[in-house]
């Protein structure tokens, strides 16, 4: 278990609980498998048109 994923990390762990700490223990969280197999290549596709740029925004809360 890692907090800085690599060019080899392809799972990743979500941990819900009450705990304001990162837990240590791998067993603590629920693991999910998130880069796949490599696959066949496929044709190559029409150009298309530029889209908007993405914005992501994260912020962390406490509900009570």
């Amino acid at each position: 278990m890692t907090a800085t994923p690599t060019s080899s990390t392809t799972y990743i762990g979500i941990y819900s609980g009450t705990s304001s700490t990162a837990p240590t223990a791998a067993s603590s969280y629920t693991w999910s498998k998130y880069v796949g197999n490599k696959g066949d290549k496929g044709d190559k596709g029409d150009q298309g048109d530029t889209g908007p740029e993405a914005v992501v925004t994260i912020a962390p809360t406490t509900i009570n």
